[in-house]
């Protein structure tokens, strides 16, 4: 196991391709769990942003372009809130970091008294 305080040693953890790694930065732990949050929720709203798109395309058959085009404004704010998550964690770490962290490694809380993240690699 190896701990980190900063962004820049979690990157070269990363690249070293460490097994366990535990973060005791309390500000790069929480952007890290946003991060995982953020994970799971693209997915969940990815499924969202398509179900809505193609309700909105079957409703304007019916009631002309207003569901079409409430459908696309609703993906777009969707998509952006998305990449926005994406961007701020690629300017955390860096973008081969980012990648390496959302499909090799498993994130999890550890720690009571100061907020501590653990991030494992996936075997």
């Amino acid at each position: 196991m190896v701990a980190v305080q900063t962004g820049e040693e979690l990157i070269r953890a990363i690249e070293r391709n460490e097994q366990e790694i535990l973060i005791d930065d309390e500000e790069l732990a929480r952007r890290i769990l946003r991060f995982k949050r953020m994970k799971v929720f693209t997915k969940r709203l990815l499924i969202g942003v398509a179900v809505v798109a193609a309700m909105g395309i079957l409703l304007s058959f019916f009631f002309g372009e207003v569901p079409a085009l409430l459908a696309a404004a609703l993906t777009s704010l969707a998509v952006g809130a998305v990449l926005i998550e994406i961007l701020l964690g690629m300017r955390l770490i860096g973008t081969a970091a980012l990648y390496a962290l959302y499909k090799k490694y498993s994130i999890d809380l550890v720690g009571c008294s100061t907020l501590k993240v653990r991030i494992i690699r996936i075997k």
